[in-house]
């Protein structure tokens, strides 16, 4: 018996071996894919399997970059094709699509050649795999292209030639009497509009473009051919890899901890006694430190269960019988026939239904073909007979059967649950060498009725009489099988009369909910309660908790809304106390606490909730008492719930008692009838009056080095550039948040203007820091260009005052190209961006594609990734993007270097600055109706340009503000698209825009002008939380005798009054805007004054109405474009 149990373990060590060198050797797409990314230099030259054929390498790039060029062809092909009749439509246009079909058609003759020939490269590496499948996917895509763009234009030449064949008969036919002479007139313009050449040369052109898509597609054909086998060979790779990898990760399991040296020469000798054979085998095979301590870990084991003393032949038998079984090289849950008597399925079996794309979610998430057998239910891949490994059930194995409703799916959905034996309830801590745990499996099905041809086998005569739907196919077919294997069980399903969910599902509002979520530890799931039990699912691993396994309930954290459940289980099924296990689910719904303790009730399960607190009552510890100070029975004719939330409760007033204890009314001022404090209480204070005193001070002081943030109101534009240019006299650090170089503001000083967008303009004060914060996208170019436009304009020491921070993402020149080419993809639905590339630099972050400053100082990853964002836009728009990405790449050679003494990580710059109460002025860019979720969206930036974007943007910390300071001109401007309620078409609209010389700083763009849009302004504050309004440009409105402020929006077709700012754009451009007309100051310039009372009183009256209408005070009145022209309240 000893020798056979030893065998095993010998054919075990050989397998493992030589699965784990498959291991080695066969790596999948993903893992390869993943390495191919990595840097060269992280790459072990003398590894095998990243040493390609120098032959193999040339021939593969040389393909990709033929394939690269097709890509661009088929782009150009296609937009030459959209020009096909159409009044662009020439002689040019038909020649240059002839050229690129032809042209194309040679290209994908020599790249389908040499695909082949990659195809058929034997004994190839891992790499070199990943390379021809990669390949042929490519290949295939272009080749799906090509043939909608060749078939799109035989029909744009079929109906060319046939509106040319019509014009001409309708030319040739005569007119109606009375208009011969008009009707020659039209012959002779249609004749010479479509001659008779032109119709015979369409028509030529059509048998040959007819001949030349025949000759095309029989090689693509043939190529289609050579790709399903090449997707066959890649499907049948895959499930072998899938196979490998849980086996070596079952092997690894068993000998984590290797590298270490056959020491132990005594043990195995001892182990495998008898057989020097075997020992030289293991010497010879322990080649590696992982197979050496493998060796020596079974030779370590088998000497500790078997005895080396003569001992009854009973004794070892029964040793013997109680070795656990190894998994003899499948997976670890599809093979524990030996010790938990479950088989396994094999291929040869006669399958009787067969049901194709079924998702499997347990215990591998994939689409397979589920087939049912007399003694099997298993999973298999398509194209394949064998079943997956660990997806294989035995009929008479099964304990349990559920089929239940998916949550929180629109479309209704089933997961079919079987569990085997030892499942419901796995242990949570196993038994050192017990078998591993085998797992449940599920299956969701579609509330629908099977797809054609998805049901095969030779019951599927049968099978397709009962499918309606395939919840009825599935219970059928299970039923049947489980009876013929003698399990007479009931598919469970909930049943919502038995217990159903309070809370209303949103997605099927009509329909009950028969589960509840629920938290076990961290992952959230849901509890179904079942007239057999309770189900937790659907996140592993699942469970199931029988009514007679439910030792106790009890309700613990009980709060305001949510609560826990803990349940006593049984794991065991003896009845035991020491086999019972506490199983906890939290978080649960308060609403659904009335059913589930009906359902408590009417299963008779033992509720034990409060069972603690009593016992602490019969010790006598921890009584509750009334306000009295007697002692009460707090839970006297309550049920268990309300018991437990009155002990809540009585802690929260506990809790209230001692912070009302600790509160000091000193400390806040002198409270009513406090009195004076005695000479004694002075004394023991030991003069901390004036300590206190100081603290205040300190505190003070702190408050004024807290963070001042600078946000735009309205559309932009607003002039917050002077505001930040006067805040930067007192600060030491000053930061922008967002945006990029599409921002833009002038600062002037002394008669001279500076002009600014993408650094900051602290840079105006030679004393101060300034920092551009991660949520910029940086323009490397525009970046140096800026400095160096400051420098000639006389600011000292700029480059050695302003940092980037290393985890800005980078704005490319491609970016910028992009921007300007989807502009004019929209067409009349264009967005007006400023061109600048800031949407697609975005787009690429969010993506998770995009290049940030820390990764320019790495070469090979930066050019990787820049060549990547390259080669996907010229994939979409073709020769229209004149774009050289390696001009590019070797500008950032040089900026490279330039660019490394700016860099620095944000975070802890921000944090130290905030340690030492370092004051900080932030700079935001744009403004909050330009922002990405408030905005007038999709006319909007693509950053968050309101408070939100400025603590996700710099880290700031959110209890270091001082002030939100909201600017808003004292009218209303925007730049390029987008609905605009208050703007002015007529001649108050043209002054504005003359006297305020509105046009964009960045772009030079005139604004559109309106008037001053007080909904907009609101709406603005509620989101930004302004503790101040800096008013600008008030000096604009001087020469008007009335001014309107726009106070309420009506919808444009019901007139009622709305409540806010719409998100929806067509009821925004249908509002009717109610205005408060105000009297003017013309002829009382506000220019020159300085103080709020200098201002006219109708000026004043103005700011007031501003004031009570967004409850905002106005802190600051900008009345020129000087430093010096702002008024201070």
């Amino acid at each position: 018996m000893r020798k056979g149990k030893l065998k095993e373990r010998q054919d075990f060590i050989a397998l493992a071996r030589r699965k784990q060198a498959e291991y080695i050797t066969i790596m999948s797409f993903d893992q390869l894919s993943a390495l191919e990314s990595q840097p060269t230099a992280l790459r072990r030259e003398d590894d095998p399997q990243y040493a390609d054929d120098p032959e193999f390498q040339r021939l593969s790039q040389d393909l990709m970059s033929k394939l690269f060029t097709l890509t661009g062809n088929i782009s150009r092909l296609s937009n030459e094709v959209a020009l096909l009749g159409t009044k662009r439509d020439t002689e040019r246009v038909r020649e240059r699509v002839h050229d690129l079909l032809e042209e194309s058609k040679d290209t994908f003759k020599d790249v389908g050649e040499g695909v082949k020939k990659i195809q058929s490269w034997e004994d190839v590496s891992p790499s070199q795999k990943y390379t021809q499948t990669k390949l042929a996917r490519e290949f295939q895509n272009n080749l799906q292209e090509f043939q909608v763009v060749q078939r799109r234009a035989l029909e744009k030449q079929r109906s060319s030639a046939s509106a040319a064949r019509v014009a001409l008969e309708e030319a040739q036919s005569p007119g109606p009497e009375g208009s011969n002479q008009f009707g020659q007139q039209q012959s002779q313009e249609q004749l010479r509009l479509a001659s008779q050449d032109e119709v015979d040369f369409q028509d030529s052109l059509i048998v040959e473009r007819e001949a030349e898509i025949r000759n095309i597609e029989q090689g693509v054909t043939e190529l289609n051919e050579l790709f399903r086998d090449v997707a066959h060979i890649v499907n049948e790779q895959g499930e072998v890899l899938d196979t490998i990898a849980n086996n070596v990760e079952n092997t690894r399991t068993d000998v984590r901890g290797a590298d270490v040296e056959l020491r132990n020469e005594k043990s195995l000798d001892q182990a495998f006694k008898g057989r020097p054979d075997l020992q030289a085998a293991i010497r010879a095979a322990a080649a590696a430190p992982n197979y050496i301590e493998l060796f020596n870990q079974i030779s370590l084991h088998i000497c500790s269960l078997v005895p080396l003393s003569d001992e009854p032949a009973s004794k070892k038998r029964r040793l013997d019988e109680d070795l656990p079984s190894r998994p003899n090289g499948a997976n670890e849950t599809s093979n524990r026939s030996a010790s938990n008597g479950i088989s396994i399925a094999t291929g040869k079996d006669p399958v009787l239904v067969e049901v194709k794309e079924i998702s499997v979610v347990i215990p591998q998430r994939k689409k397979y073909t589920l087939c049912l057998t007399a003694f099997h239910l298993y999973a298999r891949l398509p194209g394949s007979p064998e079943p997956v490994s660990g997806i294989s059930y035995a009929w008479k194995d099964i304990e349990y059967v559920f089929c239940l409703p998916v949550p929180e799916k629109t479309q209704k959905q089933y997961n079919y649950i079987l569990f085997p034996k030892y499942t419901i309830l796995p242990p949570s801590k196993p038994a050192l060498g017990s078998p591993p745990v085998p797992e449940p499996i599920v299956f969701t099905i579609s509330d629908t009725a099977p797809k054609p041809d998805s049901i095969s086998g030779a019951d599927s005569v049968s099978a397709a009489a009962v499918s309606d739907d395939y919840k009825t196919l599935f219970n059928w077919a299970l039923t049947t099988r489980l009876k013929a294997a003698g399990k007479h069980l009931k598919i469970i399903e909930a049943d919502p009369n038995l217990f159903s969910s309070a809370i209303r599902q949103s997605h099927r509002p009509s329909e009950k909910a028969v589960h509840v979520k629920a938290f076990r530890g961290s992952k959230d799931g849901y509890l179904f309660f079942l007239p057999t039990g309770i189900l937790w699912g659907f996140k592993k691993p699942l469970l199931y908790l029988p009514h007679e396994r439910i030792a106790a309930f009890s309700y613990t954290s009980v709060l305001q809304r949510t609560f826990n459940l803990s349940i006593e289980v049984d794991m065991a099924g003896s009845g035991d106390e020491a086999d019972q296990e506490e199983i906890e689910f939290m978080m649960l719904d308060q609403e659904d606490f009335g059913g589930i303790d009906g359902f408590v009730k009417r299963h008779g399960l033992q509720d034990k909730s409060m069972a603690e607190q009593r016992k602490a009552k019969r010790l006598g510890v921890n009584k509750v008492k009334d306000e009295n100070g007697n002692v009460v029975d707090a839970g006297a004719g309550e049920g268990e719930l309300e018991r437990a939330a009155l002990e809540a409760e009585q802690a929260a007033v506990d809790e209230e008692d001692e912070e009302e204890e600790d509160y000091d009314p000193g400390s806040e001022g002198e409270s009513e009838g406090s009195g004076s404090s005695s000479e004694e209480e002075d004394g023991e204070d030991g003069g901390s009056g004036d300590a206190e005193e100081e603290e205040e001070d300190d505190e003070e002081g702190d408050e004024e080095n807290m963070a001042t943030i600078v946000l735009g109101a309205q559309w932009g534009d607003e002039g917050k550039g002077k505001l930040t240019d006067i805040l930067t006299k007192d600060a030491k650090l000053v930061a922008r948040a967002q945006g990029g170089n599409n921002a833009g503001h002038t600062i002037s000083l002394y008669g001279k203007s500076y002009h600014f967008h993408l650094l900051p303009s602290g840079l105006m004060s030679p004393t101060c820091q300034n920092l551009i914060g991660s949520g910029v996208v940086v323009h490397v170019p525009s970046f140096f260009r800026e400095l160096t436009d400051l420098e000639a304009q006389g600011l000292e020491n700029v480059r050695e005052r302003i940092f980037i921070s290393d985890r800005c993402h980078v704005s490319l020149n491609v970016h910028s190209l992009v921007d300007g080419l989807e502009e004019v993809e929209l067409g009349k639905d264009s967005i007006g961006t400023t061109k600048r590339g800031i949407g697609p630099t975005y787009s690429t972050k969010a993506a998770r594609s995009g290049i940030r400053i820390c990764d320019i100082f790495t070469k090979e990853l930066f050019d990787r990734k820049i060549r990547t964002i390259a080669y996907g836009y010229k994939k979409r728009f073709g020769d229209l993007l004149e774009y050289d990405v390696e001009k590019e790449i070797s500008k950032f050679d040089k900026w490279r270097v330039d660019l490394a003494p700016f860099v620095v990580d944000q975070v802890p710059l921000i944090a130290r600055a905030e340690q030492d109460n370092i004051p900080i002025l932030v700079e935001g860019a744009n403004a909050l109706m330009l922002d990405l979720d408030f905005g007038t969206y999709p006319y909007v930036t693509s950053s968050n340009t309101g408070l939100g974007g400025i603590f996700t943007g710099l880290a700031l910390n959110p209890q270091k503000i001082k002030s939100i300071i909201g600017v808003v001109k004292a009218y209303t401007t925007r730049v390029g698209s987008g609905p605009f309620p208050t703007e002015l078409l007529d001649d108050d609209g043209k002054t504005l825009q003359t006297v305020g010389r509105e046009s964009g700083v960045t772009t030079g763009r005139p604004r559109r002008c309106g008037w001053l849009d007080l909904v907009v302004v609101k709406y603005s504050a509620s989101i930004n939380h302004y503790t101040s309004l800096n008013i600008t440009k008030l000096d604009v409105l001087d020469g008007f005798e009335k001014i309107k402020v726009a106070t309420k929006y009506l919808d444009g077709e019901t007139g009622e009054e709305l409540d806010g700012f719409p998100a929806d754009l067509d009821r925004l451009e249908k509002v009717k805007v109610v205005y408060h007309e105000m009297e003017g100051w013309k002829g009382k310039p506000t220019t020159g004054c300085r103080t709020f009372y200098d201002l006219p009183v109708q000026a004043r009256r103005y700011l007031e109405f501003i004031e009570g209408f967004t409850g905002v005070k106005v802190g600051t009145i900008g009345t020129g474009p000087e430093r010096e022209a702002m008024i201070v309240r």
